[in-house]
């Protein structure tokens, strides 16, 4: 049998898949970073911890803070997410170009 040469599509397929990879580990990364700088504003947030305080917050108080706990998961959760898939997408692209 003759070996075949890989096709101009699976060479762009892999770079494709390669640089998708490698834009979602950035894009994750600097998300992370951002979220971390974005950590001091909690230091506000810090009288919700003791227990007396608990019933005298008013409900604009109560809101900003369901805001701000839902805002930081959400971006833990992105986070996570883009970066698992980069690497799982750029391993994959990694695999195909080492096949070819």
């Amino acid at each position: 049998m003759r070996d075949q040469a890989p096709s101009l599509y699976r060479h762009v397929s892999y770079f494709v898949e390669i640089a998708l990879g490698l834009v979602l580990l950035l894009n994750g990364i600097l998300l992370f970073l951002n979220s971390c700088m974005a950590f001091p504003f909690k230091e506000k947030f810090l009288d919700f911890l003791s227990a007396e305080n608990l019933s005298t917050k008013s409900a604009q108080e109560w809101r900003v803070f369901t805001e701000f706990v839902h805002a930081v998961l959400i971006t833990h959760i992105s986070v996570f997410v883009m970066l698992c898939m980069g690497i799982v997408i750029f391993l994959a692209g990694w695999h195909t170009r080492k096949s070819l």
